[in-house]
């Protein structure tokens, strides 16, 4: 996907975002997480910017069920939300999703929104069967250009492919 903003700055908070989501493909079930300022820093230095100082940090959902499909025996979903409204991430127990939020829209910027700047990018682990299929589940939800809305302590996804209502977690 390519996200909508150009710049170093933007570029630092992406790849900064896809190295939290793939050190949290190690951690076990825990794989909530926040962009740290290091890796924010590490990232733009690395870009030939200067050090971002301000991380970008997230929201953290979890749902325990879904419509539209049944969920792995033991898995959730999580969703992070960037506090600036911009950026989001899942995780189904296996592989992230990452993308880009459309505020003006308030849709998921997917191959099917007429803003959409092409599909979700994600991590590409190989999971067993039952995992895979719900990533391959999500992925076809994320493709829907699920209409979201974020309340005080939820937020809700939905779509003609199911819905997803994920509450606010401490992390």
């Amino acid at each position: 996907m390519t996200f909508v903003r150009v710049g170093v700055v933007r570029n630092s908070v992406t790849i900064a975002l896809v190295l939290a989501c793939l050190s949290a493909c190690g951690q076990g079930s825990d794989s909530s997480a926040t962009v740290s300022e290091s890796a924010s820093v590490s990232a733009s230095e690395s870009a030939g910017a200067q050090p971002d100082t301000d991380a970008e940090t997230f929201e953290q959902f979890e749902a325990a069920e879904v419509s539209g499909h049944a969920l792995v025996p033991g898995t959730s979903m999580k969703i992070s939300i960037a506090t600036t409204g911009d950026s989001v991430a899942f995780n189904a127990g296996c592989n992230t999703f990452f993308g880009a939020l459309n505020n003006e829209a308030g849709v998921i910027d997917g191959p099917g929104s007429e803003a959409s700047n092409g599909p979700m990018g994600s991590t590409m682990m190989a999971c067993d069967d039952a995992l895979m299929e719900q990533d391959r589940w999500l992925q076809e939800f994320l493709d829907s250009t699920p209409v979201w809305t974020l309340g005080e302590d939820t937020v809700t996804l939905s779509s003609p492919a199911g819905s997803i209502t994920a509450t606010r977690v401490e992390g």
